[in-house]
């Protein structure tokens, strides 16, 4: 390469960083977060600035426009369950254990309990987990994903439990991780 190449590939690859940048900045993220609203509301579609926090909707009446939502609107919204940010993982610990249901009824599935302890500032209602089951010689057995909802809120600086059910483990090896908590922002 000629010195002439070397100039043209440095301002090639400074130009496509500089574009990576911009995207990065100005597209990526979007100011706005859309969560999903369920349940009759009169807003149709509500968006949270990533920013801010500041929670607005807009109203079904096309006139309105973009309303700014006080906190006693946004629980109108009933589910607004957004996977948690990564910094908000971070502050959640949990323990797990099996519990054998060879002595009762149930000859096919055990209870995998999972206890969580939050110190998110999100009230957590969803949780994703896998679970992998080995044999002896280390061959996987089983490894799935599993997804339970609690029927109430765990709240920031709580815990709680889900309680899932599983195939039969008989004394195998497992291991476990959560994959997704989602929940409701406590909006300040």
């Amino acid at each position: 390469m000629n010195t002439k190449q070397i100039i043209i590939l440095w301002i090639g690859l400074a130009i496509f960083l500089l574009m990576t940048i911009f995207f990065a900045v100005i597209v990526w993220p979007t100011k706005y977060k859309y969560p999903p609203v369920k349940g009759s509301y009169n807003y149709t579609v509500v968006r949270i600035n990533r920013f801010t926090g500041e929670t607005e909707g807009l109203h079904k009446s096309i006139n309105i426009g973009w309303k700014k939502l006080d906190k006693e609107k946004v629980k109108e919204t009933r589910e607004l369950l957004l996977p948690l940010p990564y910094k908000e993982k971070e502050n959640i610990s949990g323990v797990a254990y099996i519990r054998d249901r060879r002595s009762s009824s149930s000859k096919v599935s055990d209870g995998f309990i999972l206890e969580i302890y939050n110190g998110s500032s999100y009230n957590l209602k969803e949780i994703t987990i896998l679970i992998t089951v080995k044999e002896e010689n280390g061959d996987i057995r089983w490894s799935r994903h599993f997804q339970e909802k609690v029927a109430y809120e765990i709240k920031p600086q709580t815990s709680g439990k889900f309680i899932f059910e599983v195939p039969r483990i008989d004394e195998a090896d497992w291991s476990w991780s959560i994959d997704e908590y989602r929940g409701t922002p406590i909006i300040k």
